[in-house]
């Protein structure tokens, strides 16, 4: 598990949507991956599998991530702030593929 804030001067939160800011999707998934890095170093996401967007999530909101991994190759992600469920999906994964130098 670990938290998360997106800061009020991200420059995706500018677009999304002045004077009523919220933070886009896409951060909230990069965060995802960002603890899927953390937590599982030797995979990399082969596809996100299903993603739900279910509040809106304020810039400087404090959000908590968690992972439950079912395998190797599949994981539950949920994304909770204030007690209110945020976003929740499912990942795919892969053995991650060593980049071969030239």
């Amino acid at each position: 598990m670990m938290q998360f804030q997106i800061p009020e001067n991200h420059p995706a939160i500018e677009g999304h949507f002045p004077g009523e800011p919220i933070v886009p999707a896409v951060l909230i998934l990069d965060e995802v991956l960002r603890l899927t890095r953390i937590t599982r170093p030797n995979v990399q996401v082969f596809a996100i599998k299903r993603a739900k967007f279910l509040a809106v999530l304020r810039p400087l909101d404090l959000c908590w991530l968690s992972l439950d991994w079912r395998s190797d190759e599949v994981a539950d992600f949920r994304c909770v702030s204030n007690e209110i469920p945020i976003a929740s999906g499912v990942l795919q994964f892969r053995p991650r593929i060593p980049m071969q130098s030239t």
